[in-house]
């Protein structure tokens, strides 16, 4: 799991979040070296720290 803890989406952070999303994310889910719980992984940006607890459960439930 990435968080990043933002306080605003700028063009930078959506680039990032892009590129991880699209390239870092797929390259590890695809790593046959690693073992496959560690192949599940999400990016999530957090623009208010009160939302934290709703998105880490959020991703909790949608794990295998």
């Amino acid at each position: 799991m990435i968080i990043e803890c933002k306080g605003v989406a700028d063009d930078k952070a959506r680039a990032a979040e892009a590129w991880t999303r699209d390239h870092w994310i797929p390259a590890m889910a695809g790593t046959p070296q690693l073992p496959s719980e560690l192949r599940r992984w999400a990016y999530v940006m957090v623009f208010d720290s009160e939302h934290l607890p709703g998105c880490l459960d959020d991703l909790a439930q949608d794990s295998p």
